[in-house]
């Protein structure tokens, strides 16, 4: 076989050109073993096929190559084509249930404030943090080509380190082989994607990968979930030349009796509407953590960002001297009114049953009236969190409204009878079909001390309905809701 110049690589027909390579893959809803054809007809000069080729065909020029197991190579081909890009700059993969996109945000913020480059890949966009390009599909973690060019282009752009939101998905579907991992962050597990993984057993084992099968030189794991402390005892992050690192929101963390293991912990802790202070105790030292997020949640991202960027060489001192003044990652923890009378409204992204009660448990602390929350579930989607959100919605909070999320293709009167079953007074259930209407209604209806939660969407700005997708932003209507009161006050 003569050798050809390959100019690009793609695993989709549509994005072929002439002198690029065709990787035909089989995959959850397409095949791309039907499209060899159309990659060709574009111009493709060679193709990758996923053994066994679907349709012989005939007379072609370009050479057309079956694999076995191909979707399980393609990152490691890609790697090689972007010249290895994760070898020449420390690679940081976050992996959990939740916090993988605020740490992610706090990582690279910190390291800007401390004057280092750093890229981002995850649920925000892609790129550096004043100019993240949104991603093209839907996928926190994109396909194992877009991963490799991207990091190719945050290397050539003088990047120092990477922080990547490395999801279930990403690790079941190999689209992170070919990633060389510095760094391996476990934040936490609880129920999600159940309408994907069999069982929370499988899902946990995806996670794990990322710590095992990758093998990470640096591994921090959050140890105030149990998860994480059964995973900091594995044998296998014990290896030559790897070092574990646990961390915890609590003094009295139960440390392990494994004496390699290095811990950061907190203490003379203080949650308040300010903010959050402590005192950490770290492998590079102690002082004083001073910032104005909301929640031990958040601590405990900002611990894992810590500890991180640390281990990228950057001083502990300098980490904390800039830590005032991080900002609300987009769509978590988003503060609007609080003053002039009107109640303090939060936008939060939580959508799973334990992210929903960490958030109401940060805001009952800090509230001096009524608790009230908005929120629904998404359509297509895990149908086994519906009944535990709205519980822990029920228990959590004095006025709660339900309403659509994304309903999907889903019928939404089924997904609210879902909702409804985890209720134990459902007849107390406010619900309103009409998102905009009912975050109006929670906020008009909100006394100056309450505080209003709105859950579920975060940063989108898009509402699924159906096969559409409309226009729509929590923190729009939020504003405008807050706008209407302020008149409707005067």
């Amino acid at each position: 076989m003569n050798n050809v110049a390959i100019h690009a690589i793609t695993m989709d027909s549509r994005h072929v050109k002439p002198g690029d390579l065709f990787i035909a893959v089989s995959g959850l809803t397409v095949d791309g073993r039907n499209y060899i054809e159309d990659a060709i007809d574009k111009g493709a000069v060679a193709v990758l096929c996923q053994s066994p080729l679907l349709t012989q065909l005939k007379n072609s020029a370009v050479p057309i190559i079956p694999i076995p197991h191909l979707n399980r190579l393609v990152g490691h081909i890609a790697a090689r084509f972007f010249s290895e890009p994760s070898k020449n700059m420390p690679v940081i993969g976050i992996t959990g249930t939740s916090g993988k996109t605020s740490t992610t945000h706090f990582i690279a913020q910190i390291a800007s404030l401390c004057h280092h480059s750093c890229g981002i890949i995850g649920t925000l966009g892609v790129g550096f943090l004043d100019k993240l390009k949104p991603p093209e599909t839907y996928c926190t973690t994109p396909n194992a080509i877009e991963i490799q060019d991207t990091l190719a282009q945050l290397g050539n752009k003088k990047a120092d380190m990477v922080v990547m939101e490395v999801t279930s998905h990403a690790l079941q579907q190999h689209r992170v082989e070919g990633v060389h991992f510095n760094t391996a962050i476990f934040t936490n597990l609880t129920r999600d994607h159940l309408d994907y993984h069999k069982n929370m057993e499988e899902y946990w084992l995806a996670k794990k990968t990322l710590f095992i099968e990758f093998q990470p030189k640096f591994s921090i794991i959050n140890v105030d979930d149990e998860q994480g402390r059964q995973l900091i005892e594995n044998k296998d992050l014990h290896q030559e030349n790897r070092k574990v690192f646990a961390y915890s929101t609590y003094p009295e963390a139960t440390k392990s009796a494994n004496p390699n293991i290095l811990y950061i912990t907190t203490e003379a802790l203080i949650l308040d509407e300010k903010g959050i202070q402590a005192q950490i105790k770290t492998p590079w030292g102690e002082g004083t953590l001073s910032c104005p997020m909301i929640g031990r949640f958040n601590l405990s991202n900002l611990l894992a960002a810590v500890t991180a960027l640390c281990l990228q060489g950057i001083s502990l001192n300098n980490i904390l001297e800039v830590m005032p003044l991080i900002r609300t990652v987009p769509g978590r923890m988003m503060r609007f009114g609080g003053k002039h009378h009107l109640p303090l409204v939060i936008v939060d992204y939580a959508h799973k049953p334990d992210a929903l009660a960490e958030v109401l448990t940060a805001l009952r602390a800090q509230c001096r009236g009524k608790l009230w929350c908005v929120f629904g579930c998404g359509g297509d989607r895990d149908r086994g969190k519906r009944p535990l959100m709205a519980k822990n919605v029920e228990n959590m909070s004095d006025y709660y409204i339900m309403t659509q999320d994304n309903s999907r293709t889903e019928d939404p009167t089924q997904i609210f009878n879902e909702m409804l079953a985890g209720l134990k007074y459902p007849e107390k259930a406010i619900i309103e079909w009409d998102r905009k209407k009912a975050i109006h209604q929670a906020i008009m209806q909100a006394k100056s001390e309450d505080v209003v939660l709105i859950a579920g969407k975060g940063h989108e700005e898009y509402q699924m309905i159906g096969i559409n997708k409309n226009p729509f932003s929590d923190q729009r209507e939020v504003q405008e809701a807050l706008k209407e009161k302020v008149e409707w006050i005067l």
